[in-house]
């Protein structure tokens, strides 16, 4: 690996090449992307450790169907409210549509 403080569009290209793949957690796109990035950080002579953590999907895959769920009475009420309250009605199907 190069260690010179040049810019190398080439070899940059190659690293965003390598980094770039779909991976999702606990897949082996992640995987490969790890294996990469401490192959890389050896190379460099730096130290690499693992540290475990935990996380929730929850906010990510939950939370966002509940919350679309929550917003279907106000896309169906749109003809009954519409006439009363345009504006608010607009506002609350944007945020329907922005969420799911």
């Amino acid at each position: 690996m190069h260690t010179s403080h040049t810019y190398d569009a080439k070899l940059a290209y190659y690293h965003i090449t390598q980094l770039a793949i779909p991976r999702l957690v606990d897949s082996t796109g992640e995987a490969e992307v790890q294996d990469y990035i401490v192959e890389q950080f050896t190379a460099l002579g730096l130290d690499v450790s693992w540290e475990p953590f935990s996380f929730t999907k929850f906010p990510a895959e939950v939370l966002p169907r509940i919350l679309s769920i929550l917003f279907v009475p106000v896309v169906l009420f749109v003809p009954w409210f519409g006439e009363r309250f345009p504006v608010l009605l607009c506002l609350a199907c944007l945020l329907s549509l922005a969420i799911a």
